[in-house]
This record gives C-alpha cells, sequence and structure tokens, in this order.
C-alpha cells in the first residue's frame, strides 16, 4: 500500500493517508488503531479533510476497542 503522509485528526487520532491510482472512490477503515484513509489520486488537502469529516460519526461508532487488558499487581499480597 503506497502510504503518502500520516496526519491527526482531533477525534479520530492517527490517520494513515494513501492514494491509490485504480480507486474511483475514497474509503477508510480502522487498522491497527488508527484510521486508514484511501483516496483517488485527484484528491487534494480541502477534499481530504471533506473526506474525514464525512466519515468521522460511521468511524467513531466503529472504533474498535482495546483488545488487551493489563494484570495489575499491588504489594498487599506480599505484606500477607
Amino acid at each position: 500500500m503506497p502510504v503518502v503522509d500520516e496526519i491527526s485528526h482531533p477525534p479520530l487520532g492517527r490517520v494513515i493517508l494513501s492514494i491509490r491510482p485504480n480507486n474511483r472512490r475514497a474509503t477508510a477503515r480502522w487498522r491497527n488503531g488508527c484510521v486508514y484513509l484511501n483516496v483517488p489520486p485527484v484528491s487534494d488537502a480541502r477534499e481530504i479533510n471533506r473526506l474525514l469529516d464525512f466519515f468521522e460519526p460511521k468511524l467513531l461508532k466503529s472504533r474498535p476497542t482495546l483488545a488487551y487488558s493489563c494484570l495489575l499487581y499491588t504489594s498487599d499480597a506480599a505484606d500477607e
């Protein structure tokens, strides 16, 4: 995948932008905790910001949850 740029979007966080020569429409999805935005080659910065605003509600609804939990050990068990 030809990664072109990495931008930061306040509600979505890290966004990886790639320009796909064969794309006719833009797509966005979550992968590895960040948003991957694939756009056609004719997109400019204004269009990319508009697309992020368009995809934002759907992406926030489908944001992946934390896949692991951290086990916290305390020293209280060692005192007994």
